[in-house]
């Protein structure tokens, strides 16, 4: 039999196509991976891929410091390798220091913050979503 493990920094399943109603202030259910897995087979390994070696088929773990966390090596007969992404400036001057971006949830609950703390006693305060390409950066104002 297979095994069959996914290696995932955090816990929960991230919805990030619903992140932006998060920050928008809409609540999004939270899905633990491991309920997400119960009875598939699938092992879930909290923790970090920091390298992978094609020759020995095996990734490097790193683990972040939760109990079930894993530190060293995994082996494997295939492997996929989702990167997921992040957000690229391209050297636009500002989007480090203004910009906010909903590629995660803890930055999307930052820009939920901002957008509540700016919106709050102006309510007819106008925000303005810029970068439609799946690689541009997203923002709000």
């Amino acid at each position: 039999m297979k095994h069959r493990i996914v290696v995932n920094a955090v816990p929960v399943f991230v919805q990030r196509l619903r992140l932006h109603q998060l920050a928008a202030g809409h609540e999004i259910g939270t899905h633990m991976l491991a309920d997400v897995f119960a009875g598939t087979g699938i092992r879930l390994c909290l923790a970090r891929v920091t390298a992978v070696d094609p020759e020995r088929q095996v990734v490097a773990v790193a683990g972040g410091g939760d109990a079930d966390a894993v530190v060293g090596e995994l082996g494997y007969d295939t492997l996929v390798y989702a990167l997921g992404s992040h957000v690229a400036g391209h050297g636009v001057p500002g989007v480090a220091e203004h910009a906010f971006h909903v590629t995660a949830r803890p930055a999307a609950l930052r820009l939920r913050e901002r957008l509540d703390s700016r919106i709050r006693g102006h309510p007819h305060r106008r925000h303005r979503r810029t970068g439609s390409h799946p690689q541009r950066a997203d923002h709000r104002r």
